[in-house]
């Protein structure tokens, strides 16, 4: 009897979505509900990095501006304890200053400003598991 074992498992593709805005969320959820993301949420940095810890995200989208760990802080301890996760930073503080630190210092794939794009985030989000997953298969 066949199992479906003679099919190659593509493994699911984990988005983090990180924001203190329930409302923000909630969007970004129905937003991308029929992307085939396996969407987790987190309403703040440590939440998120709970998550992290628990799940494989291949993707992180942060808000900037949180309570707790800012975005770019969460973002920084996700580039350092989770290195092949893809990170973007979704903020509408948009400092040109702040932002270019954080792209920097961070190591961001994308700075996407608030409020969004639907089809630009999109776009990014999918460049983001491109990126991810051909790093992915290049590790071991």
């Amino acid at each position: 009897m066949k199992m479906g074992l003679d099919t190659v498992a593509t493994p699911p593709r984990t988005l983090l979505l990180v924001d203190d805005e329930r409302s923000i969320l909630a969007s970004l959820k129905r937003l991308l509900r029929n992307e085939g993301y396996n969407i987790l949420t987190a309403e703040s940095g440590l939440a998120g990095l709970d998550q992290m810890a628990s799940h494989d995200v291949g993707v992180v989208v942060s808000d900037g501006l949180m309570h707790g760990l800012t975005g770019a802080e969460f973002l920084l301890e996700v580039k350092a304890r989770f290195p092949q996760t893809v990170r973007i930073l979704l903020t509408g503080f948009t400092d040109p200053d702040v932002v270019h630190d954080a792209i920097k210092t961070c190591q961001l794939f994308k700075f996407l400003p608030k409020p969004w794009d639907d089809e630009e985030l999109r776009q990014a989000l999918r460049a983001a598991f491109r990126l991810y997953e051909s790093q992915h298969h290049h590790v071991g």
